[in-house]
């Protein structure tokens, strides 16, 4: 279980969710990425990069799906989140943090040995395209 107090004040508990749900949210952020088609070139973490790879994963229904499966494990404030949750505007405002650290949460297992893996290969093929 990760708790997490938001900049709005509000406390995040969000609990793993199961592993097909989990790996669900996994294949749609892959496809996603998949999608966005960044050449070896490509610098991910520049504005433009990183705005398109937001709208793309904002407009995505598999990963909205996905999220909403893995957010109901998670509680804002001991209340259980579901959609009803947000029609409260204020509670609104924290909608993206909620999503990005649940979504992060529940991604972290699948994408951990991955990074720590390919890092070096990534490196690699980056240090000799300079």
């Amino acid at each position: 279980m990760k708790e997490t107090k938001l900049d709005s004040g509000a406390e995040l508990k969000i609990t793993m969710a199961s592993f097909s749900e989990g790996h669900a949210l996994f294949k749609a952020f892959a496809k996603v990425l998949e999608e966005a088609n960044l050449d070896g070139n490509a610098d991910l973490f520049n504005a433009m990069s990183l705005k398109n790879l937001f709208c793309r994963l904002a407009w995505s229904k598999d990963v909205e799906d996905c999220l909403w499966a893995c957010m109901k494990r998670a509680t804002y404030n001991k209340i259980k989140i579901d959609k009803e949750l947000f029609e409260d505007e204020k509670i609104r405002e924290d909608f993206i943090v909620v999503c990005s650290e649940v979504g992060a949460y529940n991604l972290h297992p699948f994408t951990k040995s991955l990074y720590a893996k390919y890092l070096p290969g990534l490196e690699a093929m980056k240090a000799t395209q300079e």
